[in-house]
């Protein structure tokens, strides 16, 4: 019986209990571990003083200054695109995408 469910880096990975009881775990260990220290690596801030999380997702951490700063910076630009209107009482919202 081959149990499904672990994916790492995009890939399901398959294995059979008996494996993992009777036979060396690391080959499905090791590449969980690889997967999330890359994770780690690529979006939280080595050696803060408290995780700094850079994608947004991790409750309770401190959040990347730069990158709420750009994202704040897109919804400015969106909300600067929309037109409102009000016409006989009905609000009308129109977008229209300035131009670079």
């Amino acid at each position: 019986m081959a149990l499904d469910g672990l994916w790492v880096d995009g890939v399901q990975q398959k294995f059979r209990p008996e494996d993992i009881l009777d036979g060396d775990i690391s080959a499905y260990t090791e590449p969980l571990v690889d997967a999330i220290e890359t994770w780690m690596d690529e979006n939280i801030e080595p050696g803060a003083a408290a995780v700094i999380d850079k994608t947004l997702t991790i409750e309770g951490a401190t959040a990347d200054a730069k990158v709420v700063g750009d994202k704040l910076t897109g919804v400015k630009r969106e909300l600067t695109d929309l037109g409102l209107s009000v016409v006989d009482g009905a609000i009308n919202i129109t977008y229209e995408e300035a131009s670079a």
